[in-house]
């Protein structure tokens, strides 16, 4: 199997989605994404590593990562010649037709990975106000039993307080009373 034909410096994929080289050799490690190997330098040591962007692209995108905004694209205008150039002409519109399909189809990846990101967080919001919800009626179920309880209370302090036949005015008293 050959190698993908868009092979790139792993510090040129990183400048080229925002992110940082250290990350992306991470993800390699981690066999997330594809590491390559390029040409050792004329120097020695070890070669450069290098990533494919669209393999790169298609894991942000599944793991819901927004690349940061590509600069776009600059091309240098030749200067306006009198002659036609028929041949190349079509071929340069083709390939701008081309660059901006890409272009487009980047840009339905990234909102469709926006869009995926906030079904989850709209998904875990109503889980938790789902949580909240029971939690509240837990809640308003221990404050009835807690008032029932507390007028049964009250009802057998008043029952007692009757059965002593105690006069008016200490009847007012709180806590109990002795008879002495």
């Amino acid at each position: 199997m050959g190698e993908p034909a868009d092979l790139v410096l792993t510090k040129v994929a990183a400048e080229r989605f925002g992110l940082t080289a250290s990350r992306i050799r991470r993800w390699a490690n981690q066999d997330k994404i594809t590491r390559y190997e390029g040409a050792p330098p004329a120097s020695g040591g070890a070669p450069p590593g290098m990533v494919s962007l669209s393999e790169l692209h298609r894991y942000l995108i599944e793991a819901g990562i927004t690349p940061a905004p590509t600069p776009p694209v600059t091309t240098v205008q030749a200067p306006v010649s009198t002659t036609v150039q028929a041949p190349d002409a079509p071929a340069g519109v083709a390939a701008q037709v081309e660059i901006e399909r890409l272009r487009l189809q980047l840009e339905i990846e990234r909102h469709k990975g926006t869009i995926a990101a906030l079904t989850a967080e709209r998904d875990a919001l109503r889980r938790t106000v789902q949580r909240i919800a029971v939690h509240q009626q837990e809640s308003r179920s221990d404050l009835l039993q807690a008032r029932e309880e507390l007028d049964a209370v009250r009802a057998e302090l008043q029952a007692e307080r009757a059965a002593r036949r105690l006069p008016f005015w200490r009847r007012l008293l709180p806590g109990p009373v002795d008879e002495a």
